[in-house]
C-alpha cells in the first residue's frame, strides 16, 4: 500500500516538472515579426560587408546593394524596414574588431530598445534584452567599456 502511494506521489511529481511557471511563454506574432525583421537586416548587413569588405555607411547604401539573399521573402522587405522609424541600425560597424566579441556589440535594434526590447548583435543573434543590458551593449558598441 505504501509503495503504491509512494509511486503515485513520484509520478505526479514527475508530471509536474513541466508545469513550472518559469516555462517560457510563447512569443507573440509581433515579437516573431520583430525577430524576423532584425535577422533580415543583420543578414543583409553581413552580405554587404562580405561583398564590399566594409560596412554600409547608411540606409541608402544598403538598400541599393543587390545581394543574392534579397530574393528571399524576408530580404525583399529590407527597403521598407530601413525606411521605417521602427528600427535603428548601427552604420559603419567594425565587424572585424574582435576586441569585444560580436555577440556583445549591437548591429540593429528596435527604436525603444533602451527601455528593454529586441536587438540584433553583430553576430546576428537576436535577443530581447533589459534596459541595463541595452546600456551595456551600447557602451561596447561605442567602444566605451
Amino acid at each position: 500500500m505504501y509503495l503504491l502511494q509512494f509511486t503515485n506521489v513520484v509520478l505526479v511529481s514527475l508530471m509536474c516538472l513541466g508545469c513550472s511557471s518559469n516555462a517560457a511563454a510563447p512569443k507573440s506574432a509581433d515579437d516573431l515579426a520583430i525577430e524576423r525583421d532584425l535577422f533580415a537586416i543583420g543578414n543583409e548587413y553581413h552580405a554587404f560587408y562580405e561583398a564590399n569588405k566594409r560596412s554600409p555607411a547608411n540606409a541608402k547604401e544598403l538598400v541599393a546593394f543587390e545581394s543574392p539573399e534579397k530574393h528571399t521573402e524576408e530580404q525583399e522587405h529590407i527597403p521598407e524596414l530601413l525606411q521605417s522609424t521602427k528600427y535603428v541600425v548601427v552604420w559603419n560597424a567594425d565587424l572585424m574588431n574582435y576586441e569585444t566579441p560580436q555577440g556583445e556589440k549591437l548591429l540593429a535594434y528596435v527604436k525603444d530598445a533602451a527601455n528593454g526590447g529586441y536587438v540584433c548583435f553583430q553576430n546576428t543573434a537576436i535577443m530581447k534584452i533589459t534596459p541595463k543590458e541595452f546600456e551595456e551593449a551600447m557602451k561596447k558598441t561605442n567602444g566605451i567599456e
